[in-house]
């Protein structure tokens, strides 16, 4: 049926309807009247009901404000039809009453019509409060009327209308002509039927309203008009609320039957009583064949009993379920599902159905399938790799050399940091008779690769050592240098694989040292007693196997380390160090140097290792990190220690030998005396009193040694050491702050050059200079 024919048949019907009407009230004009009360009452009942059952579905505040509205409108329309005379329930047969029930009804009309467009898409109206206000104030104007009968008149005794209704007739007219002004305003917001209907129920109520001014005498032809229109336009209003109810419904169900998801509502007996497309398509049953059935038609018996009744146990006190099925189609096939199963609670909070919501989940459960199969055997692979660094790790280490040699004409110190797990530096120091032979290694990698490189180059330095004893002062750098290239051209190493090696040999009676450098790119470094720097800048081609051996020529650089000298070598991965888009540097690492020239090796690079960690703001390069710093030890002039137990009287004896020995030395002055006397005395009270704490069975061990260039005062306890540095943030004594054990430190420090804790706390070491 078209459109077209539908309208023709709804006219047709009013048309009808007003016929037979008309016919009635020419035969029983009081039938007429009641049954068009009664049909305006039970079109506004249903607006009531809708606006209330229907809150939820429609969540148009519009609508529901003005469904409530209408109830209100049809319990005053009912009043007014039970007060007329010839019923005489609540009147008796007084005509004013009914008039003014009628006129309260009309007045909440066209309040209801103007005041709804407050809810529409601003405010949300919350029905039972609504109901309630209604309530009471239709309580109070029904006592003014019937019971206090304090409402004014709307009729006078001879018929006529008072001013009272006159007034309220035009205040009337007036807010349902606001309302359709602002319908209009809006109609954009409208469906475009809303608009129609409540456009056309307006108007028509403006017009009965208009026919209900004349002066009350008897039924005519229009009052008679009036109430027709009064019907319709409550009927225009129904339709505009159940429409909208529709559209919402259409709504919800459209999104059901188009989700991507499987819908199926069961009762609480869980029989199936809808399904959507979506589980016809996956399942492969029609709504016809799970109709009433259960939804165990699915079951695959993949899930045990204990399952299911935990799901019935969950959704029947009232929670919501949640966790995966293993389905079986129609066909027999077998498909995962994500489900959720929730109740639905109808009004009064009770389970009148069970709500399942699905999603086929088969592809994303074979994908994670697939992804632990390849994460186990990822797993295997990295164990594998692991295992194999370990090895590789544990192989390096043990080519690195646990200790140096027995010197006493020099002094070594060296630091190795790898950048990973597994680096690719390498150094060692070995002594041969009368030989110091060291070397440091930077290799391409920094895996497996990279230690298999320096075990290859430990290994054929030590046959090359092997091969040539005993050696002598011919057996230079440049000649282990050759060995390695030959040995290296031997092997099938890949073509990307460099050997970056710098080998020196200290004749240890001469103080003769020769070096080589292949590659390495921070140039041997002699930094002199003085703090003066020299670098060994010849350099020849880092030893590869794409290079032609004819392209090398390796040139030893001779010279002598005088006493106080210190040789410093270093790979790349300290200066390459980048902090903010700022490197490390030659420069930085020469300005240190200086600084700090005058130290032990190991002190020197102490202060170089700390110097790179304060820059890069962490212990571990980009790049691995090997030094290396040789020392020439001067002559000493004078070395004393003591060892002492937690007694006053012994520290004054000591300090009375350490005054006598620091007066027989010509190049201390008087004051330089007193201070280090000063520094002697507040060091090794602090290791009786705060280090050992006067335990008797502890000792404390004073080391004096003075050079040309130098004094060194070495003092260490039993203890357990301390929190050394947090003293020494104090520039300057200030005898308010810290311990007393940090004012000594302090003036310690303030009296040396460089004092410095051991990594425990319980061992100082002060030096000051004297060239």
């Amino acid at each position: 049926m078209t459109k077209i024919n539908k309208k023709i048949i709804k006219i047709m019907g009013v048309g009808a309807l007003i016929a037979l009407l008309l016919c009635i009230v020419l035969k029983n004009s009081f039938f007429y009247h009641a049954l068009l009360e009664l049909i305006g009452i039970v079109i506004a009942v249903n607006m009531f009901i809708i606006a209330i059952r229907g809150y939820r579905i429609s969540r148009h505040d519009y609508f529901t404000f003005l469904g409530i509205s209408y109830g209100v409108v049809a319990l005053f329309d009912l009043l007014h039809f039970l007060s007329y005379p010839q019923i005489n329930i609540l009147a008796d047969n007084n005509f004013t009453v009914a008039s003014q029930l009628w006129l309260v009804a009309r007045s909440i009309e066209g309040f209801a019509l103007v005041f709804s467009f407050y809810f529409f898409n601003q405010k949300q109206v919350k029905r039972f409060k609504t109901v309630i206000i209604y309530s009471l104030i239709s309580i109070f104007l029904i006592l003014t009327i019937i019971r206090w009968d304090i409402f004014p008149a709307v009729y006078s005794e001879t018929g006529a209308m008072t001013n009272f209704k006159i007034i309220a007739e035009i205040l009337i007219i007036s807010a349902i002509v606001t309302a359709a002004g602002l319908l209009v305003k809006k109609r954009k917001l409208f469906h475009d039927y809303n608009v129609k209907f409540l456009f056309l129920a307006m108007i028509m109520t403006i017009v009965a309203e208009i026919f209900f001014m004349k002066n009350f005498k008897a039924i005519d032809a229009i009052h008679t008009a009036g109430h027709i229109l009064k019907a319709l336009s409550f009927y225009f209003i129904y339709l505009s609320i159940i429409r909208k109810l529709t559209e919402e419904v259409n709504k919800l169900s459209q999104a059901v039957d188009q989700s991507p998801s499987t819908v199926v509502i069961t009762d609480v007996e869980g029989k199936i009583e809808y399904v959507n497309p979506k589980f016809t398509e996956i399942t492969g049953y029609k709504y016809e064949e799970v109709k009433g059935a259960n939804p165990r038609i699915l079951k695959s018996g993949y899930h045990s009993e204990e399952f299911y009744k935990d799901l019935w146990n969950s959704i029947t006190a009232g929670d919501e379920w949640r966790d995966e099925f293993y389905n079986q189609k129609k066909s027999g096939a077998y498909y995962w599902e994500d489900a959720s199963i929730s109740p639905i609670k109808d009004n009064d909070g009770d389970i009148s159905h069970f709500l399942k919501v699905g999603e086929d989940i088969s592809d994303r459960k074979e994908y994670e399938k697939e992804l632990e199969e390849k994460s186990q055997q990822l797993k295997k692979a990295n164990d594998k790799i692991i295992e194999d660094l370990n090895k590789a790790k544990a192989l390096h280490e043990q080519f690195l050399p646990t200790g140096f040699p027995e010197l006493e004409e020099v002094e070594c110190a060296t630091y190795y940091q790898p950048a990973k797990k597994l680096g690719g530096d390498f150094y060692n120091i070995l002594k041969i008779d009368n030989l110091l032979i060291f070397y440091i290694v930077d290799v391409t990698g920094h895996g497996l690769d990279g230690a298999m490189l320096n075990i290859f180059i430990r290994g054929t330095i030590d046959s090359f050592l092997l091969s040539h004893a005993p050696l002598n002062d011919n057996q230079a750098p440049s000649k282990i240098m050759e060995f390695i290239l030959q040995e290296f051209q031997k092997q099938d190493f890949p073509a990307d694989y460099f050997i970056c090696l710098a080998v020196g040999v200290l004749n240890l009676e001469t103080k003769e040292l020769k070096l080589n450098n292949a590659g390495i790119q921070i140039p041997p470094i002699i930094l002199s007693k003085q703090g003066e720097l020299k670098e060994i800048k010849e350099a020849d081609l880092p030893i590869s196997a794409v290079i032609n051996m004819d392209k090398y020529n390796f040139n030893d650089q001779t010279m002598y380390l005088d006493p106080g000298d210190t040789l410093f070598l270093t790979t790349d991965g300290l200066i390459e160090e980048n902090n903010q888009e700022q490197k490390y540097g030659t420069n930085r690492l020469e300005k240190k140097l200086r600084e700090n020239h005058y130290l032990t090796p190991q002190l020197l690079v102490k202060e170089i290792v700390n110097d790179f960690y304060e820059f890069s703001g962490k212990k571990q390069g980009k790049d691995d990190i090997t030094i290396f710093s040789l020392y020439n030890k001067p002559e000493i002039k004078l070395e004393k220690s003591w060892e002492i137990a937690d007694r006053l009287d012994e520290f004054y004896i000591a300090k009375k030998e350490c005054v006598k020995l620091l007066e027989e030395q010509s190049q201390l002055d008087s004051d330089l005396q007193q201070g280090i006397l000063i520094a002697f005395q507040e060091l090794v009270i602090n290791a009786i009193e705060h280090g050992n704490q006067f335990a008797p069975n502890k000792k404390v061990y004073i080391n004096l040694l003075i050079t040309d260039y130098d004094l060194k005062l070495t003092v260490r306890d039993e203890g357990s050491g301390f929190d050394w540095e947090s003293a020494l943030e104090y520039e300057e004594l200030k005898l308010e702050e810290g311990t007393e054990r940090g004012r000594g430190i302090i003036i310690a420090n303030m009296i040396s050059d460089y004092l410095t804790y051991n990594q425990q706390g319980n061992e100082v070491q002060l030096i000051k200079k004297l060239n």
